[in-house]
């Protein structure tokens, strides 16, 4: 072999070489991003469809489960009527200014005007303009709420009226905070969410009950905080993100231990969930950490078990609905996290869009999307059997009573729709 051939040869060599190693180098960065699957999936149980509806008909405040109407797979929807409920843009996706409540349909609005609907007409028999003293034009509702034939609004400036079907005031207090969280109904009282502290007043008084301070200085959600009820106790997450467990029969605060691990108190967090299924309390934290916990045996099934790359979620009884960036719907056992079974929406839904809300039928489960599309899955394949487009864009929370459900956007007028 000639001496230009022997040069030819190492010069090819080399360039292997060369490119050798940049294969090595692209796969190597490659694996660091690879993130491994590591979920198993569930054989010994299924998704419990079993509908837990409030026992009491004359409580209805943003805490209520979806109380839907029978679906029909056949049937397609009918757009009936849309109204202007709140008047502009809503700027917070967790306020909740509208209820029903046997036939009618209420709403408070951006202009603190208290109107009364038909629900079956879908017209308005009555405007009741609030008379505030305390409400400027910076002010605006944060939710309404109802029990018996009595009426609870809080407003974004620490501001809580109570007032009866014709509009008269019967007591009202200043709490000088925030309000960012829906109050909840509990029992004769109801259950303010402050920036740092958790306050009970009685429904029919306005006297305070007890009241809880949990200082932090850490930042404020601005979407509020989270509370539930579990037997006879409360479990909150306040907007500063300090977590809480309240014996609402005794008054009393009781240290919990919610994690064995640090959690809470981090910047980057983003809002977290609270869900109670029989005597579990589950925590989902920052769309990541996944924690499940026996209430009355202090038993932890699951202690920040980590679930990645997940935009949105949302409970279900023994259930967590996850969608990732890729548009993949997950749903796991919040006992083990073991997975119940996947489905690929990529062709159904767009990049971004988020869970609103869950209700189950016969052996199916319909999933409401921000979107306006609505599946059907059969619950125990994931099995896509129908989808409906709504066609209403940001959808921001469901209602219904038992003919027909009403899609509440953030446009801020609400559309009623029948099978």
């Amino acid at each position: 072999m000639n001496f230009i051939n022997i040069s030819k040869l190492l010069i090819l060599l080399f360039i292997l070489f060369l490119s050798s190693c940049k294969t090595t180098n692209v796969l190597h960065e490659n694996k660091k991003n690879i993130k491994i699957n590591t979920d198993v999936f569930e054989y010994s149980s299924n998704i419990d469809l079993s509908i837990k509806l409030s026992t009491d008909f004359f409580k209805n405040d943003f805490y209520n489960n979806l109380n839907f109407p029978i679906w029909s797979t056949q049937n397609n929807l009918i757009k009936l009527k849309t109204i202007n409920t709140y008047g502009k843009k809503i700027e917070n996706n967790n306020k909740s200014t509208v209820l029903i409540s046997n036939n009618y349909f209420f709403s408070l609005d951006s202009k603190n005007t208290f109107n009364i609907y038909n629900v079956n007409t879908f017209d308005i028999e009555k405007k009741i303009n609030l008379n505030l003293e305390l409400i400027d034009k910076y002010t605006y509702p944060i939710s309404l709420a109802m029990s018996q034939s009595l009426f609870v609004a809080s407003f974004s400036n620490g501001f809580v009226i109570n007032f009866d079907i014709n509009g008269n005031i019967l007591w009202s207090k200043n709490f000088y905070d925030i309000i960012k969280t829906p109050i909840k109904i509990s029992g004769d009282n109801i259950i303010i969410l402050l920036t740092d502290r958790i306050i009970s007043v009685d429904i029919n008084t306005g006297n305070i009950n007890w009241e809880f301070f949990l200082s932090d200085e850490d930042f404020i959600q601005d979407s509020g905080g989270n509370i539930i009820e579990l037997n006879h106790f409360l479990f909150f997450i306040l907007p500063n993100n300090r977590f809480g467990q309240i014996d609402s029969i005794f008054g009393e605060k009781i240290d919990i231990e919610l994690s064995k691990n640090k959690i809470l108190n981090n910047k980057k967090y983003l809002p977290s969930k609270l869900h109670s299924y029989n005597n579990i309390l589950s925590f989902f934290e920052n769309n990541k950490y996944l924690t499940s916990k026996d209430i009355q045996s202090n038993e932890f099934f699951l202690d920040r078990s980590e679930l990645n790359d997940i935009y949105s979620s949302l409970y279900f009884n023994n259930s967590l609905l996850t969608l990732n960036d890729n548009n993949i719907l997950k749903i796991y056992n919040i006992i083990n996290k073991k997975l119940f079974w996947q489905a690929d929406l990529n062709t159904f839904i767009s990049n971004k869009d988020s869970l609103i809300d869950v209700f189950a039928n016969l052996d199916s489960i319909i999933v409401f999307f921000k979107s306006g599309k609505i599946i059907e899955f059969d619950s125990y394949t994931g099995y896509i059997k129908t989808i409906k487009d709504t066609k209403i864009k940001n959808t921001i929370q469901i209602l219904s009573n038992n003919e027909y459900f009403f899609i509440n956007s953030q446009n801020g007028k609400t559309t009623k729709f029948s099978q």
